[in-house]
C-alpha cells in the first residue's frame, strides 16, 4: 500500500512560521509522510533565526529568490548601507538596473 504524503507551502511572517515549527515538530508533523515548503519570506532571514526554529525546520525545502552579483547590485548595496544597516530582497526589488 502506498502512503499518502502530505504537503505544506509555508507562506507567513517569520515570526509566525517560528512558532508553526516550533509546534510541528512537537506534535511530529516534521517527520517521514509530511513535505513543507517555505516561501521567500522566511527563507531571506533564516540565518537570523533562533537556532531551536532553524533546527525544527530541518528537512523543510525553502525558495530563496536568487540576486546576481553585478557592478549595480554593489553600487545600490553601498549606497543603502549608507542610509541604513539593514538590507533585505525586497529592498533590492526597488532597484533600477
Amino acid at each position: 500500500m502506498t502512503m499518502q504524503t502530505r504537503v505544506f507551502v509555508v507562506h507567513m511572517p517569520p515570526s509566525l512560521a517560528s512558532l508553526l515549527f516550533i509546534k510541528a515538530k512537537e506534535i511530529g508533523i516534521m517527520s517521514k509522510g509530511f513535505v513543507w515548503i517555505i516561501t521567500d519570506g522566511v527563507t531571506n532571514i533564516i540565518d537570523s533565526l533562533n537556532p531551536s526554529v532553524v533546527e525544527a525546520m530541518n528537512g523543510a525545502l525553502g525558495i530563496e529568490l536568487y540576486v546576481p552579483e553585478s557592478t549595480q547590485l554593489d553600487n545600490f548595496t553601498m549606497r543603502w548601507y549608507m542610509r541604513s544597516s539593514n538590507i533585505e530582497i525586497k529592498h533590492l526589488w526597488t532597484m533600477e538596473l
